[in-house]
């Protein structure tokens, strides 16, 4: 549970840097750890989810759980093309991260 509090919170705040960061370069850096801590919280989470069901169901939960973020995906490129700034778009999401940690240990 550390370790996907710690990428939660990582990820957050590498989102909100990015989304206030004033230039392509700091932007650019900030997406890389953004992703490489997505990329850890979705693995721990995985490793917890796939972990707790039983054997015959492993494969379908594993595909199953990668859903949600392709759909969210999709409907964070389809909010961001409607918006003229999508910075602050990039703000609430990142922010939403920020809470997850607390909701994981309570």
């Amino acid at each position: 549970m550390k370790a996907t509090a710690l990428t939660a919170l990582l990820a957050g705040l590498s989102g909100a840097c990015a989304a206030l960061s004033s230039g392509w370069p700091s932007f650019a850096a900030s997406r890389v750890v953004t992703g490489a801590s997505v990329l850890g919280f979705y693995m721990s989470t995985f490793v917890l989810v796939v972990e707790t069901v039983g054997p015959q169901y492993k494969a379908i939960v594993g595909v199953l759980a990668g859903v949600p973020y392709a759909v969210g995906l999709l409907l964070f490129t389809l909010v961001s093309e409607s918006r003229k700034r999508c910075m602050n778009i990039i703000v609430h999401i990142s922010t939403v991260e920020l809470y997850v940690p607390s909701v994981n240990a309570g």
